[in-house]
């Protein structure tokens, strides 16, 4: 897996939620130079680790990641499981997204990792500190990003 610097972790946070904004705004905003955030932004590109598409985005493969999606469902929800399941999942370094169902399952997350164990470590994390979770369904996802 490709290790991120500090700089190339702060360049990416903020650029995928402001694409529009100058290098020399990303600069100020992460406390950094302006031609040491172009220069990283090239790299990154090259490296295909930024895609070029309407809003920039990380190709979790070209960093030694997969991608996991998880369907789950709280067992005999108690009052507050969800939500303290909701926040341990939101502490979780490699929680890329959550969302909130309705219907068959209760939540939905998307998560990046090495390995399939790397996913059956945090899964059982979860349940350590929250309780019984069923995670009803799993995906592992290899979606083709030019």
């Amino acid at each position: 897996m490709r290790v991120l610097s500090d700089l190339e972790r702060s360049l990416l946070i903020y650029y995928c939620l402001n694409a529009q904004a100058s290098c020399k705004d990303i600069a100020r905003k992460i406390g950094s130079k302006e031609h040491s955030v172009r220069r990283t932004i090239q790299r990154l590109s090259e490296q295909k680790i930024i895609l070029p598409q309407p809003v920039p985005m990380i190709n979790p493969k070209s960093l030694g990641l997969l991608e996991y999606q998880l369907f789950l469902t709280t067992i005999n929800p108690e009052e507050g499981k969800q939500q303290k399941l909701i926040e341990c999942l939101c502490s979780c370094r490699n929680v890329k997204w959550l969302g909130s169902l309705g219907g068959k399952y209760d939540l939905d997350v998307l998560i990046y990792a090495e390995s399939p164990l790397e996913i059956s470590n945090i899964v059982k994390g979860v349940a350590e500190e929250v309780g019984t979770v069923r995670f009803a369904k799993d995906t592992a996802t290899d979606r083709k990003i030019n």
